[in-house]
């Protein structure tokens, strides 16, 4: 299994979500449940934890989980989780 999070922004850069991207390399389904927090450079949060069901990813697949849509905040990083490991982050996106 491999994931990364990441920030999705809008083409107007006025709004974004958090998203996390979980790709199964795996023969057979694997059960992930997946987070996504956003965070300024100053380390502020500035969107709470947005966990996922619990889903399956099929065998050689990929699935996404988006955070809810904010007002874009400036300059901001995403951090996620699956299935509460830690996974790469996004770097922060531009202002």
């Amino acid at each position: 299994m491999l994931a990364q999070a990441c920030i999705v922004v809008s083409a107007n850069r006025n709004s974004m979500q958090g998203a996390v991207i979980v790709r199964n390399n795996r023969s057979s389904l694997f059960a992930a449940n997946a987070s996504v927090s956003l965070y300024r450079p100053s380390g502020h949060q500035v969107m709470d934890a947005w966990k996922c069901s619990e889903s399956g990813v099929g065998a050689n697949s990929w699935s996404v989980c988006f955070g809810k849509t904010i007002t874009y905040p400036g300059s901001t990083r995403a951090e996620g989780s699956v299935n509460y490991r830690e996974i790469p982050g996004s770097p922060p996106s531009g202002d």
